[in-house]
C-alpha cells in the first residue's frame, strides 16, 4: 500500500554550495554545484551580471599581465586606467592606458621583459610599478606627455613586490636577494623619499635561509604581512625581524585581496583568510574544487574582493569527472557561501576600479588581451552565460531503504525563459529532462512517475536578462512511498 510523503519543496538556496559533505547530513538548502549563480538574495538564486568591455582589445590571444587604477589626487586630470600585455610577437611586454577607450602605450618606459607580471603602487601622487622580470621598478603621474621615469626611485631596488605602508614604499624580493624586504624613507618636507640598499642601508632580510622565497606582500591594518610560499610573517615596521605567524603562505601574490579587515589569499592546500594573525582555511566547503587546480597554475591564481565577495580565478579544472572552463570560485564573506563561475576567457588579473559616477567597481584582464568590467551587462562580453544549480541526493523521507515515487513536479522563478528540469534517479546513467520550463514565473509538470530511494533535481539554462532571472526553487507533489527494500 502507498503511503504519501506529503508536499516537498526545495525552495531555500540559503546555505550555498558544498561539495564535502554527506548527503545523510546535509541541509536541504545546501547545493553540489551553483554555477554562474549568486546567493546575494538569501533563500534563492539569481544569475550572475556579465562582463563588459572597458576600450578595446589590446593585443589579441595575449594575456593580460598587470591592472590598475591611478587616481590623481590633485584635479583628477591624470587618473589612468593602466594594463600590461606582451606585444604581438612576445619580444617584450609592454604597458598601455585607457585614452578614451583606445588602449595607448605609455611612453619612455624602456623595453620590458615578455611574460612578466606587474604590480602597482600609488604614493606622492604618483603611480609605482615593479614586475617579476626585475626590470626595475618606474613611477608616473600619469600624464600621457611624460610617460614612465624614476622619480622618487633613485637607488631603490629592482624588486618584484611593492606595497605602500605607514608613509613608505616596500619594495621586495630581487633576483640577488629573494628573501629581502627594502623600504624607503619617510617623505621629507619636500615631499620626497631616498632609499639606501646598502650594507647598512633600509631592509630587512625575511628568514633567509628557510629554503623559500617572499612571493607577496599586503596591509593589514597596522601590520604589513610578507608571505612566502609555506609561511607568512608579519612586520610592525620598526622591529628588527619579522614574526613567523603560522606555516601556511601563498603561491600567488596576484590572489592575496584585503576587504575589511580580512586578508585573502590562495595556496595549493585552499583559499585561507586572515586578519593579521593566524589564516583560517575557508574552502574546506568546495575543497575538491582546489583539489582539482592543475599545478601549474598554482603561481598564476588571482584574487580580488569586492564589498561582499572574495573572487578567485584557478584556470580550468574537471570535477567529479565534468569539465569546467575558465573557472572563478566565490565566496560571500556576509553569508560564508559559497558558488562558482566560467566565464568565456580566462580571467588572468583583477583589479578595483572607481567609475566615472563614483561607485567602486571591479575590472579584470584576461588570457585575450581584452580589459573588461566585471559583474556587468547581460553576457561575457558577448558570449552567453549558461547557469545550472544541482541539488543533494534527496530521499524526501530521510531514509534511501524506502522507494519513491513522484509524478508532480512544479518549478519557480522569474526571467528563466526555456530553463529546463533534470532529475537523476538513483545511479541513472541518463537523466530525465523534463523539456522547457519556464515560459512565465512558473511551470507545472504532471505524469512523471519518476521511482526511486533518491533524487537529484537539476536546473540549467541560458541567461537571457540578468536583471530580472531568478530562481525560486522545486515543489514536488503527489510523492508516494511505494516499497521497502528490493524492487
Amino acid at each position: 500500500m502507498a503511503i504519501p510523503i506529503g508536499h516537498q519543496q526545495i525552495r531555500d538556496f540559503s546555505s550555498g554550495m558544498m561539495t564535502e559533505t554527506a548527503d545523510s547530513i546535509t541541509p536541504n538548502n545546501v547545493m553540489r554545484l551553483i554555477l554562474n549563480m549568486d546567493t546575494s538574495v538569501i533563500g534563492q538564486l539569481q544569475v550572475r551580471k556579465g562582463t563588459t568591455a572597458i576600450g578595446d582589445q589590446l593585443e589579441d590571444g595575449k594575456s593580460i599581465l598587470g591592472l590598475y587604477q591611478f587616481k590623481d589626487s590633485g584635479a583628477g586630470a591624470y587618473s589612468q586606467q593602466i594594463a600590461a600585455v606582451d606585444n604581438s610577437g612576445s619580444t617584450q611586454s609592454v604597458t598601455e592606458y585607457n585614452n578614451s577607450g583606445t588602449w595607448t602605450g605609455i611612453t619612455d618606459g624602456g623595453t620590458f621583459t615578455a611574460g612578466a607580471k606587474y604590480r602597482f603602487e600609488t604614493f606622492l601622487d604618483l603611480v609605482f610599478m615593479v614586475n617579476s622580470a626585475f626590470d626595475g621598478p618606474k613611477s608616473w603621474n600619469g600624464n600621457p606627455a611624460s610617460g614612465w621615469g624614476t622619480g622618487q626611485l633613485t637607488s631603490a631596488p629592482a624588486g618584484e613586490f611593492i606595497k605602500v605602508y605607514k608613509d613608505r614604499i616596500y619594495i621586495a624580493a630581487t633576483s640577488a636577494n629573494p628573501d629581502r624586504l627594502y623600504y624607503s624613507t619617510v617623505p621629507d618636507s619636500n615631499g620626497d623619499i631616498t632609499w639606501d640598499t646598502g650594507a647598512t642601508g633600509l631592509w630587512i632580510d625575511i628568514n633567509p635561509e628557510d629554503g623559500e622565497n617572499i612571493t607577496g606582500l599586503e596591509e593589514n591594518s597596522t601590520t604589513l604581512l610578507i608571505f612566502k610560499d609555506q609561511s607568512m610573517y608579519r612586520w610592525n615596521g620598526s622591529s628588527t625581524e619579522a614574526d613567523k605567524i603560522i606555516d601556511v603562505g601563498c603561491s600567488s601574490s596576484d590572489s592575496i585581496a584585503t576587504r575589511h579587515g580580512k586578508t585573502f589569499f590562495f595556496n595549493p592546500k585552499g583559499i585561507y583568510v586572515t586578519q593579521g594573525g593566524y589564516p583560517q582555511r575557508i574552502s574546506k566547503p568546495i575543497q575538491r574544487w582546489i583539489d582539482a587546480i592543475a599545478v601549474a597554475y598554482y603561481n598564476d591564481v588571482a584574487g580580488v574582493c569586492d564589498e561582499d565577495h572574495y573572487y578567485c580565478s584557478i584556470g580550468d579544472v574537471t570535477v567529479d569527472g565534468e569539465a569546467y572552463t575558465n573557472v572563478v570560485l566565490v565566496y560571500e564573506i556576509s553569508t560564508q557561501n559559497w558558488t562558482v563561475r566560467s566565464y568565456a576567457e580566462q580571467i588572468t588579473v583583477f583589479a578595483n576600479f572607481i567609475k566615472s559616477d563614483g561607485t567602486e567597481a571591479v575590472m579584470v584582464g584576461n588570457d585575450d588581451g581584452d580589459v573588461q568590467e566585471f559583474n556587468s551587462g547581460d553576457n561575457d562580453a558577448g558570449s552567453a552565460i549558461v547557469y545550472r544549480v544541482k541539488t543533494i541526493r534527496l530521499s524526501f523521507v530521510n531514509s534511501f531503504a524506502y522507494e519513491k515515487m513522484f509524478s508532480e513536479i512544479h518549478a519557480f522563478g522569474r526571467g528563466l525563459i526555456g530553463a529546463q528540469t533534470i532529475v537523476h534517479v538513483e545511479e541513472d546513467k541518463s537523466p530525465r529532462s523534463i523539456g522547457e520550463l519556464f515560459t512565465q514565473w512558473w511551470m507545472y509538470v504532471e505524469g512523471l512517475k519518476y521511482r526511486g530511494r533518491w533524487f537529484v533535481f537539476e536546473l540549467t539554462g541560458t541567461a537571457v536578462d540578468t536583471d530580472t532571472a531568478e530562481f525560486w526553487g522545486w515543489e514536488i507533489t503527489n510523492g508516494q512511498v511505494v516499497s521497502k527494500g528490493g524492487k
